[in-house]
């Protein structure tokens, strides 16, 4: 049977890539070789998946000192990124106190006018003849707020409580009639 000779529309058959220490780095290929595996086959560097985890917003100097072998200067992005990120998180944390502040004083003064403007009104109810009006209005001009500022701090603020982990766990299923528990 002769054999066929490719056309130029039909590409050649490709050769396997030549294995490169960038693919797998040395200490797994030791690794790999120690457990009788050839490194350098084909299926071996398909099948190698690496991967590399590390805490904070900052890679590791090394990992800093191989992307500037890549791209000179990128090291210097990346901390530049890293530093504007955080400056834009501590801009907003910023913002959110100072309008909770504004919110918490804002919502004292409307709780002290409602109050002022509740015994004002028990005032003037009273001085025409309804003292127990008046002294309801009083009652609930002042304690109102006052309640709604206790339920708030009470309920608003307050974490919800959360089951310890023992409560969490299944419980043992109780044995039939008859049968002692072991």
């Amino acid at each position: 049977m002769p054999t066929r000779t490719p056309t130029t529309n039909e590409a050649a058959p490709k050769e396997p890539p030549a294995i490169s220490p960038e693919i797998i780095p040395p200490q797994v290929q030791s690794a790999l070789r120690t457990l009788g595996v050839d490194p350098s086959a084909p299926n071996i560097i398909a099948a190698v998946e690496f991967s590399m985890m590390f805490g904070g917003p900052i890679p590791p100097p090394s990992l800093l000192a191989e992307y500037n072998k890549v791209i000179p200067g990128l090291a210097e992005k990346i901390v530049g990124w890293t530093e504007q990120q955080r400056d834009h998180r501590q801009g907003l944390e910023r913002q959110q106190v100072a309008a909770s502040q504004q919110r918490l004083g804002r919502g004292q003064i409307i709780g002290g006018g409602v109050a002022f403007f509740g015994l004002a009104l028990a005032a003037i109810v009273g001085i025409f003849g309804n003292p127990w009006t008046a002294g309801i209005i009083a009652i609930v001009s002042v304690g109102g707020p006052t309640a709604a500022v206790a339920m708030a701090i009470a309920f608003g603020r307050r974490p919800k409580p959360t089951a310890p982990d023992s409560e969490k766990l299944p419980k043992k299923p109780k044995p039939p009639p008859g049968e002692t528990a072991t």
